[in-house]
């Protein structure tokens, strides 16, 4: 029997397993003064430079209370709201619809760029945070609200768009929601009520409250104060003006905000919903009557809120270079790391790698041996050096003794990954980032005479004209391999000579101009770099020995040893095994393919296999900011109006179910014919489909930025994943390179598509019809937790008699909202508790039969159906994750690739 005796690395393995504090307990008051070196007077600063601000412009001051509250509220107060977009992660917090108009950040910055002169890589940028939003607090109550601010906070590495969207109360919640909200962060109805006085100060942008003005007055506002917010923001207005939200003191924090609240002289829906109860409206009362009172409760909830699901000790970073960028760390198994609930965008979801299951193959064959001895980050690299002993036929001593992170963000992936478009300084400066020489790159860049990359990484070399530096028969031989406009982005192999052998034939390679990266062809352009070229081609022997070394210094970058980290999962490997398990594994290509995970400047091109008709990251090379510009638009469209969301989800669906993604449904009818020819005419899409201007949007900038590229049954399907991500948190990767249909019959939708009246035999057969499972059919269904329906969809279980499947009270309201005289079509929400999220508050709902359509409560008439609806209403995580894979699966229907179909100039019309 194997036996593993190492005692420290079992003291180790104990210490992982100790838990960590990290409550509120953790932060101090005074704690820059009681537990650093510090000597500048960190608080002092930063109301110097919020003093600064301030006196120049007072609605800084909201801004920054604000922007406290956006960021506990959402992952804690771990200055999360900061970070800044990057080609990684395009969407972080400040990105979010509910985060709009955020103001403040440049006073964030300016504090932290004085710190870190003082006090470098000291103070966290989410503590600044704090003490910005006591210091304005301060200040605009002329002294009233002053607290001290206990802090030791340290920075989040992880930031999402989604989490904002899903976390942050939205301007027209209802009370029942509001209190949910709040109660989900342990804060009572009355700290609700009492937090809410800051919206005395500070404006808003007249889209977040125009339905409450436009096209009438609502009923709840006081009439002459509604009359003057008309004239302010006209019906067309959007979020292009904004209004002060308190207009007799709007600059004063104080208690007037509860005397506009009970006048009917407040903006939000939000704001009204608290005198809609008389509990809370007596709490109102009581801070609208005393301002102490109101004021010493206002420190109490700020000082709760800044305790919010906080960092300390080792937890997250202290941003020291910058509060808007977050760090990468080093050779510690980082990349290895799985997204959850905590960390939805870890590495691994930032550039697709290979690998993964060879390093969980290995770790799970040795674990009986010597479990929770040996880490993750170890791994990696014994098995990185192991492949290139098979591959090569040399090999050399790793040093070990790294352990695991428990930090893995995106974000800041490319910003270490040297880019294949690199020039040779460019290379030389990333290397030395990470402490490696020039004489490290050259020789790891031997590795690229192994794997392949995928024609997008390299056809700026090969069109318009072709690079000088490529040999002329080799760039003839990559142009058919690669040909203009030829769908799938092929991949090839990174040399054209022995290419699953790792060799010094790369360095050949380049002489020859037979290397396919412009970052390759670099390296022949300076005289220095050149010469190592031609050194390390001449003499095979002396490469691999600095190939070796120069890997053993890469695989020192910043580890992890002793106490720090983790040894993940208690898990272990010895040296040797790693080779043993090779050996069982035939030709070992699967750890060789980890190989790049250590190389980093492989990963870009090692992307995932080109089979398959439609690929993740399509147009990363044709249109790169493609699916950014995409995201934007659609969080400008749901930020102006919240049905977008559910809309865009929607039409994806009806576009996909008839003649398959091909954007069908958005083709308007041709000049001459049947105006009511079209799918888009269809009785099941007219009026109430939604979302056409968003994609027609969408495709104008496109055409701008890359005409007649990105299809419009691509930006279909992009914006309805953007659609899923900001108003339920659901993230996917979305395969693209469909092309555009031609044919649009609106013969055809009612045949497709499966009607509100169909029982779920139908619903079964017609998902089946499309090669989707009963199962995608309960899971896609939860797209009805959020969106509306005319009442005419459903108002035969209204009347004559409410239907026995319907809930009675719930029947009872929706006739309120459906009166059977009623002359006009009303609509109403699908969901009557959580209307604007995507959840599976739908599930819950089915359960309850306060459903709409018979389509929805069908689905607990049949055992299977209904034992998935209730593992849904029990689990969201669960559901969410098979939405996601349900709808990838949906976006595969009947696509157009290659040279079928067209890249439509306009949206609505063929080319």
């Amino acid at each position: 029997m194997a036996r593993c005796v190492d005692v420290t690395l079992l003291l180790v393995a104990l210490y992982a397993l100790l838990p960590a504090f990290t409550d509120a307990a953790a932060l101090q008051e005074g704690f820059y003064r009681s537990n650093t070196n510090c000597t500048a007077d960190v608080e002092a600063t930063v109301a110097s430079v919020v003093q600064q601000y301030i006196s120049a412009d007072r609605g800084v001051g909201a801004g920054l209370i604000r922007l406290h509250f956006h960021d506990c509220f959402v992952k804690g107060c771990d200055g999360s709201v900061l970070i800044d977009p990057s080609p990684v992660n395009p969407d972080p917090e400040k990105g979010s619809p509910s985060n709009g108009g955020l103001r403040g950040l440049e006073v964030i910055q300016d504090a932290n760029r004085q710190l870190e002169t003082a006090c470098p890589g000291t103070v966290s940028c989410a503590d600044i945070l704090a003490f910005a939003a006591r210091d304005a607090s301060n200040i605009l109550s002329a002294g009233a609200i002053n607290y001290g601010v206990p802090s030791g906070r340290r920075d989040g590495l992880t930031s999402a768009a989604s989490d904002a969207t899903q976390g942050l109360p939205p301007p027209f919640a209802q009370l029942d929601r509001l209190t949910e909200v709040f109660a989900a962060k342990g804060f009572t109805q009355d700290e609700l009520v009492t937090l809410s006085g800051a919206h005395s100060i500070g404006r808003a942008h007249c889209g977040s409250f125009a339905q409450r003005i436009h096209p009438n007055v609502s009923e709840t506002m006081d009439a002459q104060y509604g009359a003057g917010l008309q004239q302010q923001c006209p019906a067309d207005a959007g979020d292009g003006v904004a209004v002060d939200q308190d207009q007799g003191t709007p600059a004063d924090l104080d208690n007037q905000y509860y005397g506009n609240l009970l006048a009917g002289k407040v903006l939000f829906n939000s704001d009204w919903a608290l005198i809609s109860d008389n509990t809370t409206r007596q709490m109102v009362e009581g801070n609208a009557a005393n301002q102490a009172q109101w004021a010493a409760k206002f420190i109490d909830a700020m000082r709760k809120l800044g305790a919010l699901d906080v960092l300390t000790g080792d937890q997250g970073e202290i941003r020291s270079s910058s509060c808007p960028n977050a760090e990468v760390t080093g050779c510690d198994a980082s990349v290895l790391l799985d997204p959850t609930k905590a960390n939805g965008q870890p590495e691994k979801t930032a550039i697709p790698l290979r690998g993964y299951d060879a390093v969980n193959k290995v770790k799970a064959a040795v674990e009986a041996v010597c479990p929770g001895k040996v880490s993750c980050a170890d791994i990696l690299a014994f098995a990185a050096r192991d492949s290139i002993a098979r591959s090569a036929g040399f090999t050399f001593p790793i040093p070990s003794g790294r352990r695991d992170g428990n930090v893995s963000s995106a974000f800041s992936v490319f910003s270490g990954i040297p880019s294949p478009f690199f020039d040779a300084q460019q290379l030389i400066d990333s290397f030395a980032a990470k402490n490696l020489s020039m004489d490290d790159l050259l020789a790891l860049s031997g590795a690229h005479s192994i794997g392949t990359t995928h024609c997008s990484a390299f056809t700026n070399r090969l069109r318009p004209a072709v690079d000088p530096s490529l040999d002329p028969a080799y760039a003839a031989q990559l142009n058919v391999t690669c040909p203009s406009g030829g769908g799938a982005d092929r991949a090839v192999n990174n040399s054209p000579v022995a290419p699953d052998t790792l060799s010094n034939q790369y360095y050949r390679n380049a002489l020859d101009g037979r290397v396919l990266l412009t970052s390759d062809a670099a390296l022949l352009t300076r005289s220095d770099t050149a010469a190592r070229v031609n050194a390390s081609a001449a003499d095979p022997t002396a490469w691999m020995a600095r190939f070796a070394a120069s890997m053993v210094r890469m695989a020192g970058i910043e580890v992890l040893t002793g106490a720090q980290g983790e040894v993940r999962r208690t898990e272990s490997l010895t040296q040797s095994t790693v080779p043993e398990m090779m050996k069982t594994g035939g030709t070992g290509a699967p750890l060789l393919a980890a190989l790049p995970i250590l190389l980093s400047w492989i990963v870009v091109s090692s992307v995932a296999s080109s089979e398959a008709p439609l690929q993740v990251g399509y147009y990363n090379r044709t249109c790169p900011r493609a699916e950014d510009l995409i995201r934007n638009i659609v969080h400008a469209a749901i930020r102006r109006d919240p049905g977008n969301g559910p809309g865009l989800v929607r039409l994806f669906f009806h576009d996909c179910f008839v003649r398959g993604c091909d954007a069908s449904v958005l083709l308007d009818t041709a000049p001459g014919s049947n105006a009511t020819s079209v799918e888009k005419a269809s009785q099941a899409n007219n009026p109430s489909l939604r979302g056409f201007s968003v994609v027609s949007r969408a495709k104008r900038v496109l055409e701008r930025r890359c005409r007649r590229t990105v299809s419009c049954a691509d930006i279909v399907a992009f914006a309805a994943r953007d659609a899923c991500r900001i108003m339920g948190g659901i993230d996917f990767a979305v395969p693209a390179g469909r092309r555009d249909g031609r044919v649009s019959n609106a013969s055809e939708v009612l045949d497709n598509l499966p009607g509100p009246f169909a029982d779920v035999t139908k619903l079964v057969g017609s998902f089946a019809a499309k090669n989707l499972t009963a199962a995608d059919m309960v899971t896609l269904s939860g797209a009805h937790s959020f969106g509306r329906s005319h009442c005419s969809a459903f108002s035969f279980r209204l009347y004559p008699q409410i239907a026995v499947d319907l809930n009675a009270t719930y029947g009872s309201h929706l006739r309120t909202r459906c009166p059977a005289t009623g002359r006009r079509d009303r609509v109403v929400d699908l969901d009557p508790r959580t209307e604007l999220l995507l959840d599976n508050q739908y599930y819950k709902n089915v359960q309850t039969r306060e459903v709409l359509f018979t389509s929805d409560v069908t689905l607990l008439s049949q055992n299977d159906t209904a034992a998935l609806v209730d593992l849904y209403a029990r689990n969201r995580t669960l559901w969410a994750s098979r939405f996601a894979a349900a709808m990838v699966k949906m976006g595969h229907l009947d696509v157009l690739t290659g040279n079928k179909g067209e890249i439509r100039k306009f949206c609505n019309r063929v080319n």
